[in-house]
């Protein structure tokens, strides 16, 4: 995830002056991504047993889960997730939901909201989510490239997506089953 930031994917063409490889496949993926309707309905059609098999079979056999971090992130999610439940004022924290999807993302100041985010969210993220997203439970990859607020931010911002899209019970239960 840091990798992406680093690199300067988010970034407007326009600043970099020039055409920027990274940014043009993942304008991609996001487009795809962004037109799929993510309502709990459609994704029970998408994800069906049988897709889901595929996917647990990617990890059943190697160490691609824990070494690639998936299992902290699906570890923190969890947990983020039940604070969450519990405690109504995270999800709306600062007014993070508007933040996140106003247009002022896209202006000028983008890493400066960027920045105002993450703050708030890691303010606010438990210290239990935190550990599970140290360094040291992260990955026993050393030096991954991934830093522990950028990790922290993807945690509780993929909670605040979910709640915008209205599926964040039928995300909850596949990451159990997941885990």
């Amino acid at each position: 995830m840091t990798s992406i930031w680093s690199s300067q994917a988010l970034v407007n063409r326009k600043i970099l002056g020039k055409v920027n490889p990274t940014l043009d496949q993942f304008s991609v993926v996001n487009h795809i991504w962004s037109s799929i309707d993510r309502s709990p309905e459609n994704l029970e059609k998408l994800i069906t047993p049988k897709e889901k098999q595929v996917l647990y079979s990617l990890f059943k056999n190697n160490n691609l889960y824990k070494d690639s971090g998936a299992s902290s992130i699906v570890k923190a999610l969890l947990t983020a997730y039940t604070e969450i439940e519990n405690n109504e004022s995270i999800r709306y924290e600062n007014d993070l939901t508007n933040k996140m999807y106003s247009q002022v993302q896209y202006a000028d100041n983008y890493w400066d909201v960027y920045e105002e985010i993450e703050n708030t969210i890691n303010n606010f993220a438990s210290e239990e989510v935190k550990d599970i997203l140290s360094d040291e439970n992260y990955s026993s990859k050393k030096d991954q490239g991934s830093k522990l607020s950028n990790r922290v931010f993807f945690v509780y911002s993929f909670w605040i997506r979910r709640y915008k899209e209205k599926n964040q019970t039928l995300v909850y239960e596949l990451l159990k089953e997941l885990q």
